[in-house]
């Protein structure tokens, strides 16, 4: 038994039998040194860790996302019941995917620079279109004006026909008349 000291004075840093102290903050410098060097780096370093690092403490137990309910209760996992618990976005269709009969697609309309480059090039196939409907038309009346052409000929081709057949006419005439005047002739002769 101590004479220096009251049993009183022991009760903070002396534990009591079957229990652990309350409290370590009556603990005393020597005690501290002595906890200290117990983890010293040499000891972590033979236990297969590095100097300085401590041992960190993992949760290994999975957490539900926040958008599907408890799928440890009978779901199978989070991603599935999010597939059928989240809406699908509200987004219109692209007219370029799903074109209709009645309705044709037309590309964005873009702005700033490229606008001015967009309608540029506009301009150049509306101007290209034109030309080509020119070209398509002067096309039209060249194959008219020679479909005239080939009518005047054979029309030409009819009148010089005609004349010649005209011509054979009058040559027949003239035998005709040459046959009469020799008939005449012969009518004279036997008449002397």
């Amino acid at each position: 038994m101590d004479l220096g000291s009251s049993p009183g004075s022991r009760q903070g840093s002396t534990p009591q039998r079957g229990r652990p102290s309350q409290s370590s903050s009556h603990a005393s410098p020597s005690q501290q040194s002595q906890a200290a060097s117990r983890s010293s780096p040499s000891d972590t370093s033979m236990r297969g860790m590095s100097p300085g690092l401590h041992p960190v403490q993992v949760n290994l137990a999975p957490t539900a996302s926040p958008a599907s309910t408890d799928y440890y209760a009978g779901n199978t996992s989070p991603w599935l019941s999010d597939i059928f618990t989240t809406p699908p976005p509200q987004q219109p269709l692209s007219p370029l995917a799903y074109p209709t009969a009645r309705q044709s697609y037309q590309p964005a309309q873009p702005t700033g620079s490229s606008s001015r480059q967009y309608h540029h090039q506009q301009q150049q196939q509306q101007q290209q279109q034109q030309q080509q409907q020119q070209q398509q038309q002067q096309q039209q009346q060249q194959q008219q004006q020679q479909q005239q052409q080939q009518q005047q000929q054979q029309q030409q081709q009819q009148q010089q026909q005609q004349q010649q057949q005209q011509q054979q006419q009058q040559q027949q005439q003239q035998q005709q008349q040459q046959q009469q005047q020799q008939q005449q002739q012969q009518q004279q002769q036997q008449q002397q």
